[in-house]
């Protein structure tokens, strides 16, 4: 069922609410939207945009309120742009396929209520300026995915809270090595795919080693490191 929404203000003429959400919109979201500067409410929930970056011309829409824009295939990072958002009270992103860390930006949206993240592809450390979101009432991480509270991250905020009980730890708390024998066979296998089973050579290039294959966490994304032997 497709349906929009619009609410103008009679007024001035002013485009207050503009809801498109499930109605297989596709291509890009336009940079334009970003002149709606008297926009309170957006929702493009549930379209099917062609891998599109989230514009950062969104950030001018200081007057939002709430920013939905779930599962509609949205790509690329978190604009730090968002963080100029500083009305906003709802912020949902989830299922879709972006990428990269959390900017530290969204530190600033202090009057967030409802931050919705999960299902994607963030990796890294959450900054500690998320602590400072203190009227968070919801939060959606994935605490299985990498992701984890920055070092000095604020213990007894209202995000550290909610982030606990989504399965997000502290970053220096979750890294264990894994077995001697388990370590051993993946630098053996990395060597072997890295000189098609001839072995270490001399002269030859770094042999790359993906970090979870040595170590046991939840709150580091997959890196690699060089295993020079």
């Amino acid at each position: 069922e497709q349906w929009y929404g619009v609410d103008i203000d009679l007024a001035t003429g002013r485009v207050k609410t503009l809801l498109l959400d499930g109605n297989n919109l596709r291509g890009h979201i336009p940079v334009e939207l970003g002149r709606l500067t008297y926009l309170e409410d957006l929702a493009l929930d549930d379209n099917n945009f062609i891998n599109p970056r989230l514009p950062a011309e969104l950030g001018q829409l200081t007057n939002l309120r709430s920013l939905s824009l779930s599962r509609s295939n949205l790509d690329g990072p978190i604009p730090p742009e968002f963080g100029r958002l500083t009305s906003l009270e709802e912020l949902h992103l989830n299922d879709n396929n972006l990428i990269a860390f959390i900017p530290p930006e969204l530190g600033q949206l202090t009057n967030l209520r409802s931050l919705s993240l999960s299902r994607n592809n963030l990796v890294g450390t959450i900054p500690r300026e998320l602590g400072e979101l203190n009227r968070l009432k919801e939060l959606y991480l994935d605490g299985d995915t990498g992701l984890c509270l920055a070092p000095g991250f604020p213990a007894d905020s209202q995000f550290a809270s909610l982030a606990r009980q989504s399965g997000v730890r502290n970053c220096g708390d979750t890294l264990t090595p894994k077995a001697p024998a388990v370590v051993q066979k993946a630098v053996d296998d990395a060597i072997v795919a890295a000189t098609n089973g001839e072995g270490l050579r001399t002269g030859g290039g770094p042999v790359t080693v993906p970090l979870d294959a040595l170590f046991t966490f939840t709150s580091f994304a997959a890196r690699q490191v060089t295993y020079g032997g």
